[in-house]
């Protein structure tokens, strides 16, 4: 497929690209800076970074934050990232909202305000994010200073990112004037829109709110050229989260857009991936020395957002007992072969094949559409060159791929980073955060345009029968992209368990492609990438998910194979053990991972005794796991009883029901699947500590069982009161905790519905030092919401947003198959519930959004969760 492009420029030199597309009532906008990381100077790394943040902190127009508020209550979402190329602002929004898109965007380019408070506040959040995404994960500085200090020399191309907590600590505003002054211009961005919009009316709207914008003299492009490297270096990595070594290994890559490069990208796409790679079965399968391998170029960022050297890199995550020197020389073993005879023909097609689904896989979505056309036009060129590009990748050679390979991964010049777990050491104490001043009034500036009426989404026409087996299906023929998308869920979760089965679930779904009669696991797993599918299942309270996304004309060779396996997994002995034996290892790791700790600690708070509180099998459990039990567990669970199958994509009607029936039609009917018991009264409110050594931050939980399912009628006064609360960077507690106090990097509040009621949750990560009064802020948001009436426009607000975003959801094949699945399991049918859940929702009241909440909502009964390092946990116990 060819992604319709146009272009043009204005006069002060901001460049347009338009990609029209009227199938859905949405408008995507990315607008790309030519300035990231590589434009910081030493002293302060991380500051393109930190003013993406004073980006959203107000204009001559436009209050601190407003932009989001703006956005989201027409229906739309925005955010925004940095990379060492390039910081780039996006949102897709109903089309009615473009024209403001567009005027705040504009005013953010040339009437930013920034204040000491704003600088204040943004400075602690960029900390409590430096401290979430990297300080508290393992093996997350190693991917990034670790692999910049092996292969690069330059300060700019070695440097993270996200930057050093000194440097952030330390900016001032005359930094943030300076930088906004000598980068942010017309005359270095693009602006791309991708959706409902004709290019005249692209003109018109960048001419008037662009078009006044005046070019500025811009900073000059640093040197970001490396010397040749000379020799290997080694950077040894001790981290204290860590629980297995990793070794990573990269080489300097070849220039963008040579033959090398296409070439090498082609490589590492061979390299990556599970069973189909021929690294992971040198390093998992025969030299048992990893849990997983994986290879990406580039290393840091995407080819479409390429400036200056790159990295080719090698990822080896290690079983604790490897000795990190000895899966370095299976590597380079496994390197001199391939250096030797080539890549398979085999594996180059498979590679290509994948790279293919990938590419069109991406072009769903109309967000990824205009982000990749605004980096591609600001960083490489004409974005015609995109479909160039794509070409040249499936021209690559066996030869001219060897070739490459001996080019670059041949030389001296590597880079080795050994990733070694060593205990917890005491950190020193961090600076005190220093008071955000007040904040100083602001005059009034002019209003936003006018938003029109949001149009209504047009419903896909559905078909729904039933196969022989009586398994239901749900189908809606889409053309737009040569995909499809399955969705098949299975009544063999946690739930289904019996007695002494512990684990059964987990492994039945894990194993469940790794034999079938006459196929192993690497056949299976090569058979579906070189049909261009990519296959996953998860293993869920209640159910099993089968997701399969693929090339539409290999539906009819993918069919039988997927439905062949599901009917007869025979769960050899061989890879039990190594299932049994990696998980193992892996939750070493996983059982120091907070999100983990803090979801096992909820099961047992909320559901303790019941199906739903089923903890992750321990130890013992997983090594009692046996190949006879899998096969009885799929016998008596895999079935068409209980299961729903939905399937989204470009087949005629005719021609899926032909091939349904022929697979998965064959699959055997069963007996209607046990329903879960009633859910006991949850037990009395109380605060749990769960100790995690060498935690940068306390994780909090706020969470309870309610008596709710999507078919009661309080169900849509709770989705609006659940979004007021947690459900976007506009919601209370988003606002209340970072906006206000910077306390966190996020906040928000989820539900997840099940068949006897529904779990609901809210978190954060802050800081130890104000862990027990953000916990007392949460609560007391949850409070005010059972207590005190929603003002009107908080409430059109959150209704707004609720109803632009699941259009938007419905305006990709992905989207649309996640929705369809989720209504029908949820006994909503979709036919009636995608015309009357937009109504529903709007006609949500303020009196129902408190009575709903205090219905729900028990502080007495709401669970609180705490992970951190003990000093901080025995704190917050004081408070």
């Amino acid at each position: 497929m060819r992604l319709r492009v146009e272009r043009f420029k204005l006069a002060n030199g901001l460049e347009v690209v338009v990609a029209p597309d009227p199938a859905s009532p949405a408008v995507a906008v990315s607008l790309t800076y030519r300035v990231g990381s590589q434009d910081e100077r030493p002293g302060l790394a991380g500051f393109a970074h930190l003013f993406e943040h004073l980006m959203a902190q107000g204009t001559r127009n436009l209050k601190p934050r407003e932009i989001s508020s703006l956005i989201e209550s027409n229906g739309g979402v925005r955010n925004a990232y940095t990379m060492k190329t390039n910081t780039t602002y996006h949102s897709v929004v109903p089309t009615a909202a473009l024209e403001l898109v567009l005027w705040a965007e504009a005013d953010r380019m040339h009437a930013l305000r920034v204040d000491a408070r704003a600088l204040a506040l943004e400075q602690q959040v960029v900390l409590e994010e430096l401290r979430r995404s990297y300080l508290n994960q393992p093996y997350r500085r190693a991917q990034t200073e670790g692999m910049g200090a092996a292969v690069f020399e330059r300060f700019e191309n070695r440097h993270p990112t996200i930057g050093d907590a000194a440097d952030i600590r330390n900016a001032r505003l005359a930094d943030v004037l300076a930088f906004y002054g000598s980068h942010y211009a017309p005359n270095n961005a693009v602006l791309a829109l991708a959706g409902d919009v004709t290019l005249a009316r692209a003109r018109r709207l960048a001419g008037r709110y662009f078009g006044a914008v005046a070019a500025r003299v811009l900073s000059p492009r640093p040197d970001v050229e490396e010397p040749a490297p000379a020799q290997e270096r080694r950077v040894d990595f001790p981290d204290p989260l860590a629980k297995l070594p990793r070794l990573m290994v990269g080489w300097r890559a070849p220039a963008r857009g040579s033959r090398d490069y296409w070439a090498l990208m082609v490589l590492a796409e061979a390299l990556s991936g599970g069973e189909e790679s021929p690294l992971h079965q040198e390093l998992v399968r025969r030299g048992r020395l990893a849990l997983s391998t994986g290879a990406s170029m580039p290393w840091w960022t995407h080819h479409t957002n390429a400036r200056g050297p790159e990295i080719f890199g090698v990822d080896v995550l290690l079983k604790a007992s490897a000795d990190p020197q000895a899966a370095l020389r299976s590597l380079d073993a496994f390197l001199r072969r391939l250096l030797r005879r080539g890549l398979g023909a085999s594996d180059l097609s498979r590679a290509k094949t994948q790279i293919e689904f990938q590419w069109l896989n991406g072009l769903q979505f109309q967000l990824e559409r205009a982000r990749m056309l605004s980096s591609y036009a600001a960083l490489i060129g004409d974005p015609a060159g995109l479909a160039q590009d794509l070409s040249r990748l499936a021209a690559v050679s066996r030869p001219g791929l060897r070739a490459a390979a001996r080019r670059w991964l041949a030389g001296p010049g590597r880079g080795i980073v050994v990733v070694r777990p060593v205990p917890p050491q005491p950190e020193p104490p961090e600076p005190p955060t220093p008071v955000a001043p007040p904040e100083s009034r602001r005059a009034s500036g002019a209003p936003p345009p006018p938003v029109g009426p949001m149009k209504r989404v047009r419903p896909p026409r559905l078909t729904r029968w039933r196969l022989a087996n009586g398994l239901p299906v749900l189908f809606v023929r889409d053309t737009r992209l040569p995909l499809v998308e399955l969705r098949l869920s299975l009544a063999a979760g946690k739930a289904a368990e019996a007695e002494g089965e512990a684990g059964t679930s987990e492994a039945a779904a894990a194993l469940l492609f790794k034999g079938a009669p006459g196929r192993g696991a690497a056949e299976i797993a090569r058979s579906f990438a070189s049909m261009g599918f990519s296959v996953s299942i998860e293993s869920r309270r209640e159910l099993a998910l089968l997701s399969a996304s693929g090339l539409a004309r290999n539906l009819p060779r993918f069919l039988p194979e997927f439905a062949r396996i599901l009917a007869a997994a025979s769960y050899p002995g061989t890879e039990v053990r190594l299932w049994r034996e990696q998980t193992l290892e892996r939750m070493r790791q996983a059982r120091q991972d907070p999100d983990f700790m803090a979801g096992e600690a909820l099961k047992e708070e909320l559901y303790r005794g019941h199906p739903y509180g089923r903890p992750f099998p321990s130890d013992g459990e997983l090594a009692a796991v046996r190949g006879v039990a899998l096969r009885g567990f799929r016998a008596r669970h895999f079935r068409a009883a209980g299961a729903t199958l939905v399937l989204v994509g470009d087949v005629s009607l005719r021609r899926a029901r032909r091939m349904l029936e022929a697979s998965l039609g064959r699959l055997d009917a069963g007996a209607a699947p046990v329903q879960a018991p009633p859910v006991p009264p949850p037990a009395p409110a109380r605060l749990r500590a769960v100790e995690r050594p060498g935690s940068r931050q306390v994780d909090l939980c706020l969470a309870q069982v309610l008596d709710l399912r999507p078919r009661d009628p309080d169900y849509a006064a709770f989705t609006v009161l659940n979004h007021i609360l947690g459900g976007s960077s506009t919601s209370r507690l988003f606002m209340n905790l970072r906006i206000d106090k910077g306390w966190t990097y996020g906040a928000y509040a989820r539900i997840a519905t099940l068949t006897r009621c529904s779990t609901w949750v809210a978190d954060a990560q802050t800081r130890p030092e104000v862990a027990a009064r953000a916990l007392a802020e949460m609560r007391r948001e949850v409070s005010r919401l059972r207590e005190e009436p929603v003002g009107a426009a908080e409430l059109s607000a959150a209704k707004r947003y609720l109803a632009g975003t699941f259009a938007l959801r419905l305006a990709s094949l992905e989207g649309m198959a996640d929705t369809l699945w989720k209504l029908e399991i949820d006994g909503l049918a979709p036919e009636r519930e995608l015309a009357a859940w937009v109504p529903r929702l709007e006609a949500v009241t303020s009196e129902d959004v408190r009575r709903t909440a205090a219905r729900l909502f028990d502080p007495g009964r709401t669970a609180a969760i705490a992970v951190g390092e003990k000093a901080a946990l025995a704190s917050l116990l004081r408070a």
